[in-house]
């Protein structure tokens, strides 16, 4: 798993949704691998705090952390591979 993670996950992406309870356990446990207790306390908050908040939306911040992490440490990966930009000028990529 620590490949998948240093790498940005598989390939072919993952599998499960994420609103699935599979989706959510794979998300969930590829995310604890990285930022430990913090993901479980997170949840474990919204559910005192706020029922407002779904489960993958937490899961999606530590997502969105990882990846700017990522960003951050020059080691991204940027979809696709060159430079895209739309007609305004704006940059189209994603980076993970």
């Amino acid at each position: 798993m620590q490949l998948e993670i240093e790498q940005g996950g598989e390939a072919v992406g993952l599998r499960e949704g994420k609103t699935t309870q599979a989706g959510h356990a794979r998300r969930k446990a590829l995310l604890i691998a990285v930022f430990g207790a913090a993901v479980e306390s997170a949840l474990e908050e919204r559910e005192r705090l706020s029922r407002h908040v779904q489960k993958d939306d937490v899961l999606d911040a530590f997502a969105v952390l990882w990846s700017a992490r990522r960003i951050a440490a020059g080691s991204a990966v940027r979809l696709p591979g060159e430079e895209a930009r739309d007609s305004a000028g704006l940059l189209m990529n994603i980076h993970y």
